[in-house]
């Protein structure tokens, strides 16, 4: 993280030396992850339009403000573990969650994304998906995506 933040004020590009011609701009990420809670179900899509003092001011950027500023043109895969101790499984479901970041990105991609978005739910993984039996439907997701790049 150190060595990234460095980037970001030095405005540098890292790319994948995998081979796979992705490339990550460590400033873009930084600035959408931030330090939001995607997973909050109740985050608006938009930023709201009324008159608080500054005290008041929102902890999470909205959707637009994240999910929004995606690239169109990247391919994106979100998986979900089954059984995260951290996923709100009372209040959504990463159904619901995943249908919201795609609404987001593409209102963002002006209505229309030029690459592929999708999602994968690991049934009853847990957050670092620590389940050896699970360990190769992860990583069969992942070679599947990038094989599709």
């Amino acid at each position: 993280m150190e060595f990234g933040l460095r980037w970001v004020s030095e405005g540098v590009a890292w790319r994948s030396r995998a081979g796979l011609g992705l490339t990550l701009i460590f400033s873009l990420w930084h600035r959408i992850r931030g330090d939001d809670d995607f997973f909050s179900s109740d985050l608006p899509a938009e930023q709201e339009t009324t008159t608080h003092s500054a005290s008041d001011k929102p902890t999470h950027r909205p959707l637009s403000e994240t999910f929004g500023k995606l690239p169109s043109n990247v391919p994106l895969l979100f998986l979900f573990s089954g059984n995260d101790h951290g996923f709100p499984f009372k209040k959504t479901t990463p159904e619901a969650l995943f249908s919201k970041w795609e609404e987001a990105t593409e209102k963002g991609a002006g209505g229309k994304r030029e690459a592929g978005m999708r999602m994968a739910l690991i049934e009853g993984a847990s957050h670092q998906v620590d389940e050896v039996e699970l360990q190769g439907e992860l990583v069969g997701l992942v070679k599947e995506f990038v094989g599709q790049l």
